[in-house]
C-alpha cells in the first residue's frame, strides 16, 4: 500500500511539473502572439512602432538582411520559452498562485525590466534607419513606454492565466485523490 502511495506522489508531482510547465509554455506562446499583435495594432493607429522582432534582430544583423527574422526567432524563444521559465520560477520563488491577476504583476515586472533593457540595445550602427528606442523606447515617441508597459502585462496575464489553469488542473484531482483515501482509511 506504502508503495503505491508514493508511486502515486510521484506521478501526481511528475504531473503537476510538466502540465504547469507545459502550460506556462503555451500561455507564453500565446502571450507572445497577443504581446506581438498589441505592438503591431497600435503602429496601425498611429502609435509608435516598437516591433521586438526589429528590436531583436538589429542587434545582430542588418534588419533588410536578415536581421528582422532573425530577430523574430529571437523573440518568439524568449516570449515562449525563456519568459514562461522566468515567470514560473518567478512564481515559485514568491509563492504567488499563478492567474491572470498575479500574471498583471509580472507582467508589469516584465515590462519594466525589459524597458530598462531597452534602453542598453544598441542596433547595428549604420543599418536600420531608425532612432535607437532608448529606455522604454522613448526614442520612438512619447507614448512608447505605456505601450510597451501595456503590451507586457496583457502578455504576463496571458501567461499567469494559462499558468493558473494548470495548477488548478493539476489541484483538484489531488484533493479527489485524498478524499478517496480518507474514505477507504474510514
Amino acid at each position: 500500500m506504502h508503495g503505491q502511495k508514493g508511486t502515486a506522489t510521484t506521478r501526481a508531482i511528475t504531473q503537476q511539473a510538466t502540465t504547469g510547465l507545459g502550460k506556462a509554455l503555451i500561455g507564453g506562446a500565446l502571450g507572445t502572439i497577443a504581446f506581438s499583435a498589441a505592438l503591431r495594432g497600435a503602429r496601425a493607429v498611429g502609435l509608435p512602432r516598437l516591433y521586438a522582432s526589429r528590436l531583436l534582430g538589429s542587434e545582430v544583423l542588418p534588419v533588410d538582411r536578415g536581421g528582422n527574422a532573425v530577430g523574430m526567432v529571437w523573440h518568439l524563444f524568449n516570449g515562449s520559452v525563456v519568459f514562461p521559465l522566468l515567470h514560473a520560477g518567478l512564481f515559485k520563488i514568491t509563492g504567488l498562485t499563478p492567474s491572470v491577476t498575479s500574471g498583471l504583476i509580472t507582467g508589469i515586472i516584465h515590462g519594466v525590466i525589459t524597458g530598462v533593457g531597452m534602453g542598453a540595445l544598441r542596433p547595428v550602427d549604420g543599418i536600420i534607419r531608425e532612432p535607437k528606442p532608448g529606455f522604454f523606447g522613448i526614442n520612438r515617441g512619447a507614448t512608447a513606454p505605456t505601450l510597451w508597459v501595456l503590451s507586457n502585462i496583457v502578455y504576463g496575464a496571458i501567461l499567469g492565466g494559462s499558468y493558473g489553469m494548470a495548477a488548478a488542473a493539476v489541484r483538484r484531482p489531488r484533493i479527489i485523490e485524498r478524499v478517496e483515501e480518507e474514505r477507504r482509511a474510514a
